[in-house]
């Protein structure tokens, strides 16, 4: 019996034994696979967990968008209609091209009283009778054979003099080396194109009508087309009002209207702050000079508050080789920033400026419509106005016309006027 309890004593101490040593094994292994004998994995750190994360601030509301009215889309149809009515297609060379309507503005390039440059129906023609014209110019034996003589095989020099209405050809080699290298020797009056192919361009079609039949359009005479054929939609019709007001005939009110009867200052229009989202379609563009008076003007035809798009139609030969003449011109701005001006850097003007003829004296200082529109703000700067007899059409058919109308989730006040207020009776106004 003591036998058999010192036995059990040994087994009770060696099972302690062992027990202390798988402990100490235990405690020693940075691991219980080293203990079964596993081989051990790579040591990876212990990142504690990160801080929640501070919660995001909340986004700006992005300003509402207004919505255009029946009224302002029925306008912008009127504007394309009558801007259409400047381009005609005709076949020339045995090719079909459309010829746009060129620009023509009295004196642009008179040297003296022997060249005042004056220009068919002063450069203040309508398309319904200026294309009949032009058109029998196309058809004559002197334009064929300005055609025949552009088309000849070989490259070639056009000089157009323009006091004498008249052009003539040279293959001269050092005239044609000394454009090709850029040195042009023209002058206002006596202009030099070069020429190299076997065909008639749109380009030439326009040189010719410029410089040798002198007809065309120039920005006021485009401009007063357009407003007055959205007035006639309206009822209006300002020739009739004009003539009663300056006691002429209705037929001599075109030839009157230049860019002074745009000037505010005259009360037939209204100046007004050219934030892009209270702008409308045939609200104007009025650029000035460094003399401090108006230059040149520009019709608004629509703005596309969605993809960020003005567009803006003019008659000008500042412009590339293929737009000179009456065209289409494009601003692009940010849809989220519609409450800026015409003047934010935010806001691109894609229209470039470029002289009439390739060679001559670029603009000092412009690169685009932009450059002009923000230069000159000493004498005054240029400026967007509204025509007051159309704000009154346009008002009495749709009251909220120029009202900021937003959508109904968002009829917030704003800072802007809520509708055009006529600060004169429409025709208070001085005669030309």
């Amino acid at each position: 019996m003591a036998l058999q309890r010192v036995a059990l004593q040994k087994a009770i101490a060696g099972i302690g034994d062992q027990v202390i040593l798988i402990a100490e094994r235990l405690v020693s292994a940075s691991r219980v696979g080293e203990f079964l004998g596993l081989r051990e994995p790579p040591i990876s750190a212990v990142v504690p967990p990160s801080a929640p994360a501070a919660p995001a601030a909340p986004a700006a509301p992005e300003p509402p968008r207004r919505q255009k009215t029946v009224e302002e889309l029925r306008i912008e149809i009127f504007i394309d209609a009558a801007f259409q009515e400047y381009f005609r297609d005709f076949t020339i060379g045995g090719r079909r091209m459309t010829v746009r309507m060129p620009f023509a503005l009295n004196g642009e390039r008179g040297s003296s009283r022997t060249h005042p440059q004056a220009f068919h129906l002063y450069g203040k023609g309508t398309p319904e009778k200026l294309w009949p014209y032009i058109g029998s110019i196309l058809a004559s034996k002197a334009f064929s054979r300005y055609a025949a003589q552009i088309a000849a095989p070989g490259e070639k020099a056009i000089v157009f003099m323009l006091p004498r209405r008249a052009y003539h050809i040279s293959s001269n080699q050092k005239l044609l080396e000394a454009l090709r290298e850029g040195s042009y020797p023209g002058t206002p009056t006596r202009i030099f194109v070069r020429r190299d192919g076997d065909q008639v361009s749109e380009a030439d079609v326009y040189n010719y009508l410029y410089a040798v039949a002198s007809v065309g359009v120039d920005c006021s005479g485009f401009a007063y087309h357009i407003l007055e054929s959205i007035a006639r939609a309206y009822g209006i019709d300002p020739d009739r009002e004009l003539a009663k007001r300056w006691k002429v005939n209705p037929r001599e009110v075109r030839r009157r209207v230049g860019l002074w009867f745009y000037d505010p200052a005259n009360g037939y229009t209204e100046s007004v702050a050219d934030r892009i989202e209270d702008l409308r379609p045939a609200d104007m563009i009025l650029f000035r000079g460094s003399d401090g008076s108006l230059k040149h003007s520009a019709v608004i035809q629509s703005i596309d508050l969605e993809k960020g798009i003005i567009r803006y139609i003019q008659s000008t030969d500042w412009a590339i080789e293929e737009e000179r003449g009456v065209h289409l011109s494009t601003i692009r701005f940010d849809p989220s920033r519609p409450r800026e001006g015409l003047s934010h850097y935010s806001v691109r003007w894609l229209q470039q400026v470029r002289p009439p003829f390739d060679g001559e004296e670029e603009p000092r200082d412009w690169q685009t419509d932009g450059d002009r529109y923000l230069w000159y703000t000493d004498a005054g700067g240029s400026m967007v106005v509204r025509p007051r007899f159309l704000a009154s059409a346009f008002m009495k058919a749709e009251p909220l016309f120029y009202t900021a109308v937003f959508p109904e989730e968002d009829r917030r006040p704003r800072d802007s006027p809520t509708a055009y207020v006529m600060a004169a009776p429409p025709w208070l106004s001085r005669s030309p």
